[in-house]
């Protein structure tokens, strides 16, 4: 487990959510599943008892555009084919030492993948998404969580 992945069950624990931590291993995870999609950290039951399934990201806000950067190929298409398989929304929750892992931005994987468009790196030529902190669900240490699904 990393500091963000720890940091995020912290968070989870002191907002008593339920919630299983999903094991990273290689050996965890049938070799039908490999190179097709990834697992997400989390499932997390929400009062509401919906399932969600949650990938941590410890990512630096990029100031000059006010985004944060998802690789394509191994964070965007593998997680939707997790997505697409076991049924369950997929969500991001993001943050960072400089925030001391006390606020996550959250945006659900549908989002990203309805508005948010595919960039290419001019400097390696792989593809990824730009997530603008203003499109994400800022939630901190003391919020509730039914921010996620106010409309």
């Amino acid at each position: 487990m990393n500091e963000c992945e720890n940091k995020f069950q912290e968070w989870l624990d002191h907002k008593k959510l339920p919630y299983l931590f999903i094991e990273q291993s290689p050996e965890s995870f049938a070799t039908f599943f490999r190179n097709i999609t990834k697992r997400p950290d989390y499932l997390i039951v929400l009062p509401s008892i919906v399932l969600i399934a949650v990938d941590t990201k410890e990512r630096k806000l990029h100031e000059s555009y006010e985004n944060y950067i998802l690789d394509e190929k191994e964070e965007i298409i593998k997680l939707t084919s997790f997505q697409r398989i076991f049924r369950i929304p997929v969500w991001f929750a993001i943050s960072n030492k400089e925030s001391a892992y006390r606020t996550w931005y959250w945006i659900s994987l549908t989002e990203i993948l309805e508005k948010v468009p595919t960039k290419k790196s001019k400097k390696s030529g792989e593809r990824f998404r730009a997530i603008n902190i203003k499109d994400c669900i800022t939630i901190g240490w003391d919020d509730g969580f039914e921010k996620l699904f106010k409309f």
